[in-house]
């Protein structure tokens, strides 16, 4: 059973570290260092931890100074400041607790799970390096490599202290995570319950998806559980033959400045530039060829690699997708039905196909059950969990001066 750790401080600054390509940012004074904001038994926060994310949700959150000087908006920084430091709190306090029940001895697969997390942040900068340093066009795939590492390697060593609290804080998180467990062990979730659950999770659903079947499509997409299908409803794969971003991002332009006349002018000649290589798709799509290996080879959608499996369209009413792409799709009849005609959009041409007509109404209480009982375990688990910190500053004698916080 998971959840989200709250506070993830050295990510939080290495990701200050990467969004401007330099090396350690200095955020803090030496002199903040030694200001104790909180105690919690006999450890403490300093102001230079809070600072660090008390600047990150500053910039999260788009706060400038003026806004912290604005007198209509004082209320809120000073919650926002508030809110970091019981963030900070609680996880000393969850800290302290799960070393006390013995609990940061880890198993072997524990550990290994650390170091992959760890990997995981180091393989992220590799990734991001990649956008500052294209290749050369002189420069071999051997030499680039090479020249890749060098630069991570550089900042690796550069940053030591920040990779070295980066990793301290994915250990603290699975601490946290073995204490939450151990914590809620015994709480159970009963089947009537669940039932419950189901009912009024499928009467909302209804009710929500008949006012925004968008929200259908969305919540399709993102995993979450779905309990009621509307009529008509499909699963699409689509290959896009885009227009040049400069000429989209016109198109765009346009239409915000209420342009329409102009903007549909640019978007028929656009359209006229790629048409025939968008036919030459659609003709081998309609004629039997392999529409997945088409659609790897010549979409210029992104989808193709992050929803491979297509796109969920609502029978009818809102879409999350643009109008000619919704209607063209719901369309299709048959499953393997290709749109006969080029489907033509403000982002260029769309070969469609239909992958699967989804069961129309009311999902089944078996399908979901699991799901939904899952979810409500850690739901009472979180709310278990949270009762039980509420009683922990007054054990382990925490003391906060928000105060000093400015």
């Amino acid at each position: 059973m998971n959840r989200i750790v709250k506070i993830f401080m050295p990510l939080v600054i290495l990701a200050l570290v990467m969004s401007t390509g330099c090396s350690m940012v200095q955020l803090n004074t030496e002199r903040d260092a030694k200001i104790v904001v909180a105690t919690v038994k006999d450890e403490v926060v300093t102001k230079e931890e809070w600072q660090q994310l008390y600047n990150y949700q500053k910039q999260s959150n788009n706060i400038t100074e003026e806004d912290e000087k604005d007198y209509h908006k004082r209320e809120a920084i000073k919650a926002l400041k508030e809110n970091c430091l019981n963030s900070l709190v609680l996880r000393k306090l969850e800290i302290i607790r799960a070393k006390e029940l013995g609990l940061d001895q880890f198993t072997a697969e524990e550990q290994a799970a650390i170091d992959a997390d760890y990997q995981a942040q180091v393989d992220y900068y590799v990734t991001n390096q990649q956008s500052y340093n294209p290749k050369a066009e002189d420069e071999s795939d051997e030499e680039y490599e090479e020249r890749l590492k060098e630069i991570t390697d550089r900042f690796i060593e550069a940053n030591a202290e920040v990779f070295s609290k980066v990793k301290n804080e994915i250990v603290e998180n699975a601490l946290i995570q073995k204490l939450m467990d151990h914590e809620t062990k015994d709480v159970t979730v009963a089947d009537s319950d669940v039932v419950l659950a189901y009912n009024a999770n499928l009467s909302a659903a209804k009710e929500n998806y008949a006012e925004a079947p968008n929200n259908w499509e969305a919540a399709m997409r993102d995993g979450s559980i779905v309990y009621f299908n509307p009529d008509n409803s499909r699963r699409v794969k689509s290959i896009l033959i885009a227009l040049p971003d400069d000429t989209q991002a016109q198109i765009r332009t346009l239409r915000t400045d209420n342009r329409a006349a102009d903007a549909d002018a640019l978007l028929e000649e656009a359209l006229k530039i790629i048409e025939e290589k968008a036919n030459e798709i659609l003709q081998k799509a309609k004629n039997g060829d392999d529409y997945d290996a088409l659609m790897q080879e010549h979409s210029d959608d992104p989808g193709k690699t992050s929803d491979p499996d297509g796109y969920y369209v609502a029978g009818e009413g809102t879409s999350t997708w643009v109008t000619p792409y919704a209607e063209a799709a719901r369309k299709l009849e048959k499953v393997g039905d290709i749109t006969s005609e080029l489907v033509a959009s403000d982002y260029g041409y769309f070969v469609i196909k239909l992958e699967e007509l989804t069961p129309d109404g009311d999902v089944a209480y078996e399908d979901v059950k699991d799901a939904l009982k899952e979810e409500r375990l850690v739901e009472a688990k979180n709310a278990a969990f949270a009762e039980l910190e509420s009683q922990w500053p007054v054990e382990y004698k925490v003391k906060k001066y928000l105060n000093r916080c400015k």
